[in-house]
């Protein structure tokens, strides 16, 4: 299992590339639970790296 940092580190690596992803692909990538992905989601979003949107996260805008 992949320790939750390193996970978010590249769920933002993902985003880079694709600038959106559901919940249920990263849970599907990771081989992890869907509440475990929308809690990563959840913790990406509080902290700014990201924006959260129905079903899924944004990559966050660059000012």
């Amino acid at each position: 299992m992949i320790p939750k940092e390193k996970r978010e580190a590249l769920i933002l690596e993902k985003l880079k590339d694709t600038n959106w992803l559901s919940t249920k692909q990263i849970a599907d990538y990771f081989e992890i639970a869907f509440d475990t992905a929308r809690r990563d989601i959840l913790h990406l979003t509080a902290t700014g790296q990201a924006i959260r949107v129905h079903g899924g996260i944004m990559a966050a805008q660059k000012k």
